[in-house]
């Protein structure tokens, strides 16, 4: 444990110098001239780059320091892991607020009947969903909806596969497909998302399946798929020249839209990609056109700019280490032996899906936070 931490110092430092300034914890903000809020949703295990509690409550750590030692150190070595990602979250937030205008306020619970595409817009100027893994429910999707329906703007980044670390050593990783429900939404607006990985023909040859799943390039550790992305204005991808995917999925704009209020258009292509699985044809009469990312206009003002990757920015939150088994906070023994578990089942695999990620996440970040701003309206 001491050793991954170490490392995991490095790689926060790695990280912080993508920045030229330290990243600072900011308090969510209030309005004020110049400054625009963009809302993140920490819903389906999205990213979420906001302070978490503790992990386990201080008395029930003062208990099991008397009544178990040994289980109170174990408690200890997991509290370090999450020390460890909180810091990870604290940098990650620095780096997509460095270059100040831009606040972020964070939002969750979608479900509760508190929010209202008016109580939204009156906590941010933008939604972001980036890389969610789990589902959101329906009251969440029909909320996010007639957001957009009334002028609000949402960026939705995908997180479409997920590597897989296997516990054996000497096996080779592998990607598994994200559990993610948004599927279905989008396509009701118009974006049908592909079952396809998408790769570079000349960075990694020609890929072969097994079993069904694709194996991760190992040849250079980073999947760059896009090279000379074809612009559209208004997004922005038309002052981005070049853009690094590490994983990525096809979209597709539909000609048949339940609401046809709801236009969608493809504004990125990659110049040189191919597709792994079976997706449509593109020549389909139900789909127009295939792309890397899509935006979905709405005559409101409103739009959806969904994106077909993470661009390097994966999943960071609590979520991502304890998962579903810190449900609320442990109170007691049981409840905490199982976040421990979960703990030390997700951290090594989570930290190692980031060292893939860390250098074209760098390269990616002067896109992300266009990717905010633009939910902000600016």
């Amino acid at each position: 444990m001491r050793r991954l931490l170490a490392f995991v110092t490095l790689l926060l430092a790695a990280l912080t110098a993508a920045c030229a300034s330290a990243p600072e914890r900011a308090a969510t903000p209030a309005p004020s001239p110049g400054l625009r809020r963009v809302g993140v949703i920490c819903d389906a295990l999205a990213l979420c780059p906001f302070e978490s509690a503790p992990l386990y409550p201080p008395e029930l750590l003062a208990r099991v320091a008397t009544e178990d030692p040994a289980r109170a150190e174990v408690l200890a070595r997991s509290e370090d892991a999450w020390a460890a990602s909180s810091e990870l979250v604290a940098t990650l937030r620095g780096l997509l607020t460095e270059g100040g205008g831009r606040a972020l306020v964070r939002v969750d619970d979608l479900a509760d009947a508190r929010w209202s595409p008016s109580t939204l817009a009156a906590v941010a100027d933008g939604l972001v969903l980036w890389a969610p893994r789990g589902a959101l429910s329906e009251r969440a999707y029909a909320t996010l909806r007639d957001y957009v329906a009334r002028g609000g703007r949402l960026v939705v980044a995908l997180g479409p596969w997920e590597l897989f670390v296997p516990e054996v050593p000497y096996m080779t990783e592998r990607l598994i497909a994200s559990p993610t429900n948004i599927g279905p939404w989008l396509a009701d607006l118009g974006v049908p998302v592909q079952e396809a990985l998408v790769v570079d023909e000349v960075e990694h040859g020609e890929w072969t399946e097994t079993a069904g799943l694709p194996p991760l390039a190992r040849s250079s550790e980073l999947l760059p798929v896009a090279h000379g992305l074809v612009d559209a204005p208004e997004t922005p991808f038309s002052a981005t020249p070049r853009v690094v995917m590490p994983l990525a999925t096809v979209l597709a704009t539909s000609r048949a839209v339940p609401d046809r209020d709801f236009v969608a258009r493809c504004v990125a292509r990659g110049a040189s990609t191919a597709r792994l699985g079976a997706p449509a044809s593109p020549r389909s009469p139900m789909f127009a056109e295939m792309c890397l990312a899509a935006l979905v206009t709405h005559p409101s003002g409103g739009g959806v700019l969904v994106v077909g990757s993470d661009l390097g920015l994966p999943p960071v939150t609590d979520g991502a280490i304890a998962g579903p088994a810190r449900s609320d906070e442990p109170r007691t023994t049981a409840a905490a032996d199982r976040v421990a578990r979960a703990v030390a089942e997700a951290y090594y695999a989570f930290f190692d899906r980031l060292t893939v990620t860390r250098d074209t996440l760098r390269a990616n970040l002067p896109l992300i936070r266009a990717l905010f701003d633009w939910s902000a309206g600016r």
